[in-house]
């Protein structure tokens, strides 16, 4: 039997690999990196062994999981625990495989760096938003005479922040005030035009060790939060087997020497001139893990996280893709963030967290009001 390790926190993006795996009928040990001993991730029927650990360190994975002559391929679900592999890759590497950058040590890290992210993504053929990278320990006034309104403030570095320091400004008052508050305790960002997100795209894959990249379609997140720190997140949308970007995706991560899990988040906007409509496809940034929004590759047949479980063991890979709509509903912030509407719970194919095959992770997060 093939094993993977799954590192992440007890979130629903940790629960849909392990489930992902688990249906593929790979053993799957968890490592969920929680401040509680409650986990609802844990409860889930496809774990082999599970573990919860509020501090994670190298020397802890190789004395749980190292096997002799065996490496085990580790997914993980989060930035900072992604960085956390990357900064040890060195001394894991012998034991595990890793996703990495040119399977070099920290180079998966740096290119977490938003500022960078977009030269990559202009050469791929995306769009991309005007931006300027600020560093608050040391501003100049004269930065700021470059800004345009409206504009979004972001981290520079997907781990040196969170979606609760984005700001959005409208006036050079109010860009001060944010970029003052902010140097409290984030070291640089990037300020970039706001592009309006009616229609946010997300486009996920998986390039395997041995360089083939596998991308099918997009998820369009029809209805996503609207506050400034859920811009974006599905609550719910519908994945399609075409897509525009694929081919972009693809240059970007194959330009970088990536392997493993990654997505794509892009907002798609229409500019309307008078013979045609042009479509813009404005890049945002690419994670280099695994995405919360798997299930619904899952659902339609393209299970991610087995492709590069299977690539790490040198297995054949064999998709059973489905061309139709799939409809998935991240259930916990729909209910938080939108109009109730029953119709899209009777429309949703898969969810974040309720599975019938699966039931027991659903239950106990509405238990821990997660």
């Amino acid at each position: 039997m093939l094993d993977a390790i799954v590192i992440g926190n007890d979130h629903y993006n940790t629960l849909n690999v392990v489930r992902a795996l688990g249906r593929e009928n790979i053993r799957v040990n968890v490592v969920v990196q929680h401040h509680s001993s409650k986990s609802f991730v844990l409860k889930s029927k496809y774990i082999f062994k599970g573990y919860v650990v509020k501090d994670l360190t190298a020397s802890w994975l190789i004395d749980n999981f190292a096997k002799v002559g065996t490496k085990i391929p580790i997914l993980t679900t989060s930035d900072a625990l992604a960085s956390f592999l990357d900064a040890n890759y060195n001394v894991l590497a012998s034991h595990f495989v890793l996703s990495s950058v040119k399977n070099i040590e920290g180079q998966l890290t740096k290119f977490m760096d938003k500022n960078l992210q977009l030269i990559y993504a202009k050469a791929a053929g995306f769009d991309v938003p005007f931006s300027i990278s600020i560093n608050l320990k040391n501003l100049s006034a004269e930065t700021l005479d470059f800004v345009r309104f409206p504009c979004i403030i972001k981290p520079e570095a997907s781990i040196g922040g969170s979606k609760n320091d984005f700001r959005i400004c409208h006036s050079i008052e109010e860009l001060k005030n944010s970029l003052n508050e902010l140097s409290t305790h984030v070291n640089s960002v990037l300020v970039q035009d706001f592009i309006p997100n009616d229609e946010v795209i997300l486009i996920a894959g998986v390039r395997t060790i041995d360089g083939e990249n596998f991308v099918y379609g997009e998820v369009n997140k029809t209805k996503h939060g609207k506050e400034t720190n859920n811009l974006g997140l599905n609550c719910f949308g519908a994945w399609n087997f075409e897509s525009e970007l694929a081919e972009r995706c693809k240059r970007y991560v194959d330009s970088i020497d990536y392997h493993g899990c990654y997505s794509v988040d892009a907002v798609r906007i229409r500019t309307a001139s008078t013979d045609n409509v042009r479509r813009l496809n404005y890049f945002m940034e690419i994670n280099l893990r695994t995405d919360g929004l798997l299930y619904f590759y899952t659902k339609a047949g393209i299970n991610i996280p087995a492709i590069w479980v299977k690539s790490c063991y040198g297995l054949p890979i064999k998709i059973n893709l489905k061309k139709t709509e799939v409809y998935g509903m991240n259930e916990f912030l729909y209910i938080k963030n939108r109009p109730y509407n029953i119709k899209d719970f009777l429309k949703a194919d898969v969810f974040s967290t309720f599975s019938l095959r699966d039931i027991k992770p659903f239950i106990f997060r509405f238990m821990y009001h997660e």
